[in-house]
């Protein structure tokens, strides 16, 4: 994976300049990690929170060791919810994203 900004998303070029060097990143549905990777070369640590299961299983091996990935979703109470990753076909499509329904018990 490349961090240095010169492909995909322009936005990469300004981390440098929002993150603390030695400083603690949170990466809030990390995906493919293309952002965990690019700040964990500017500070001290990453924590990475993805929901999808099948991207977690990508994501941790693909990252440094700085990173720190958990299966789980960010939210601003506590509970469980299901998440649901979107079919076509009847195939997941792991890389589209997902979404969170109603809590569950």
């Amino acid at each position: 994976m490349r961090s240095d900004g010169r492909k995909g998303e322009p936005e990469l070029r300004l981390v440098p300049f929002l993150v603390e060097p030695n400083g603690v990143a949170i990466d809030g549905g990390p995906n493919r990690g293309v952002y965990s990777v690019c700040l964990s070369s500017h500070c001290r640590c990453v924590y990475a929170f993805e929901p999808n299961p099948a991207m977690c299983g990508y994501l941790r091996p693909a990252v440094p060791d700085n990173v720190s990935v958990s299966e789980c979703a960010l939210s601003d109470s506590a509970g469980k919810a299901q998440f649901n990753v979107p079919m076509l076909a009847g195939q997941k499509l792991q890389d589209t994203g997902g979404g969170l329904s109603a809590a569950v018990d």
